[in-house]
């Protein structure tokens, strides 16, 4: 079954401002291919198999099937799946706490 793939605003937002603190860190280079690499891990691993992924139980109701991958062990991509698609709602960083970001 194929899914629609779509991007959430919030997911952008939070990507690009990843991409600039990258820049600032490891060279604007890097940095930019950094947005590539997530993009291309959505579409070959999480659009092929959106269920290999752990649930994310802690803030949703049960019903709900919100999951999170991880992503170069460092950041957290959280999407929701439904029969007809993959909504991508946010990335952010492994270390931050994961009741403070925003969905």
């Amino acid at each position: 079954m194929t899914r629609e793939l779509i991007l959430r605003e919030r997911f952008l937002d939070s990507l690009l401002e990843i991409e600039a603190y990258l820049s600032q860190y490891i060279g604007s280079k890097k940095a930019r291919k950094f947005p590539s690499d997530v993009i291309g891990f959505i579409s070959d691993i999480i659009a092929n198999n959106p269920f290999a992924f752990m649930k994310y139980e802690s803030r949703f109701p049960e019903n709900a099937n919100i999951r999170r991958a991880v992503f170069k062990n460092d950041y957290c991509i959280v999407y929701e799946v439904t029969d007809e698609k993959i909504d991508i709602l946010n990335i952010y960083h492994t270390s931050r706490d994961p009741n403070e970001v925003l969905l």
